[in-house]
């Protein structure tokens, strides 16, 4: 008689907070909480979890979610099957998803993001510039009410919409222009849904 079995194990690993990880592994989660310094990593088939660091986040993932939380840094996270999320992080974000949504609330800084099958939605303290591409969703931007910015916004399938004080070219599907005078360009891109850059 032959028996199979699985084996799960997990690595648990305290270092000092300041500490440069370079995780890899083929299938499994990574999780890096409370260092300073650069971190990077990739894993072909688990999430990647990453809370209160200071320094560049660098992570890519084959198979799985992105979260991060409470950073200070510029961040750079790709996966090609999952919901990428950044949460009250200070820094120029880069993300990219082949099959997922990306969230971003409470950011500052540069924000670049791409998504080939999902909706985007961004809550951003500031406008340091923007490019946010979906090729299957609608995009929800929202800024603080005396953000300025210069804004190129266009869907195929679609309304744009602009809640701010807008000075341009607006149609139904395309807006080009600027807003409460004008500043760093926000430029907005879908092939399947709304664009609504609204005030709060």
């Amino acid at each position: 008689m032959f028996r199979s079995s699985s084996l799960d194990v997990q690595f648990n690993i305290i270092v000092p907070n300041q500490f440069y990880s370079n995780i890899n592994t083929a299938g499994g989660d990574i999780s890096v909480k409370g260092l300073k310094n650069k971190q990077e990593g990739s894993t072909s088939g688990g999430d990647v979890f990453i809370e209160d660091c200071v320094g560049e986040v660098w992570f890519k993932t084959s198979g799985g979610g992105m979260e991060v939380r409470n950073c200070n840094g510029n961040i750079n996270m790709a996966t090609k099957g999952g919901d990428i999320s950044i949460h009250s992080s200070v820094g120029d974000i880069d993300l990219q998803t082949s099959g997922g949504d990306i969230t971003l609330d409470e950011v500052k800084g540069k924000i670049n993001g791409e998504t080939s099958g999902g909706e985007i939605n961004c809550r951003a303290l500031e406008n340091k510039g923007m490019y946010l591409k979906t090729s299957g969703g609608g995009i929800r931007i929202k800024l603080p009410s005396g953000t300025k910015g210069n804004l190129e916004a266009s869907t195929s399938f679609g309304e744009v919409n602009c809640s701010f004080p807008f000075d341009g070219t607006s149609k139904k599907t395309k807006m080009e222009g600027k807003f409460n005078g004008g500043g760093e360009l926000i430029k907005l891109k879908t092939s399947g849904g709304d664009i609504k850059i609204d005030s709060f």
